[in-house]
């Protein structure tokens, strides 16, 4: 069997009210959300501003 993604990673979509994130899922928690993407490096929401978090195969 042969992946090609990291199988520690996980890779999620995040809608907020201002746009769609995508990135490798690090922390979630009452107050914050926060992700890894391929251009900003790490980004933390406050969960007021999250509509939704959901997991894809590749960003």
């Amino acid at each position: 069997m042969t992946t090609t993604s990291d199988p520690a990673t996980h890779p999620v979509e995040v809608r907020t009210n201002s746009g769609v994130l995508c990135g490798e899922l690090i922390l979630v928690d009452r107050q914050r959300v926060a992700i890894r993407t391929e251009t900003g490096g790490r980004v933390t929401l406050p969960r007021a501003t999250v509509l939704s978090v959901g997991p894809v195969k590749a960003c």
